[in-house]
């Protein structure tokens, strides 16, 4: 039983660890073959004399900023889920019950307890 869940975890954690191969290349792709290909077409209109060089530069440094503000929007997104996931399941195991007693016969009995610790031998 207990190889079973192993197993159906490793299947799980090889998913999650495709899907987030998956976003991350896309995420660090994605910005830079943008980025090629603006530089590609405005390097085609400044050598037609349809665009500055300086417009070019210009437009370039706002679309970095514009790519880096969508790259911070889904490292936000990333974060929440993963807090989320986080407080579900300290829910999930604050409102679990146990499943041992806690009354034992080695506790010491209520109001001969201190807490006191005596070290011998030490």
């Amino acid at each position: 039983a207990y190889g079973g869940k192993l197993k159906t975890y490793l299947q799980l954690q090889t998913k999650e660890a495709g899907a987030y191969s998956l976003y991350a290349s896309l995420t660090i792709f994605c910005p830079n073959a943008a980025m090629l290909a603006t530089l590609a077409y405005g390097a085609y209109l400044a050598m037609a004399d349809e665009m500055q060089g300086d417009d070019l530069y210009s437009f370039v440094l706002y679309q970095q900023t514009l790519g880096s503000a969508f790259q911070y929007l889904g490292d936000i997104y990333s974060g929440v889920s993963a807090a989320l996931g986080a407080a579900d399941k300290v829910f999930e195991l604050i409102s679990r019950a146990p499943k041992l007693s806690i009354a034992g016969s080695l506790a010491p009995p209520p109001g001969k307890f201190h807490g006191a610790i005596t070290l011998e031998n030490v």
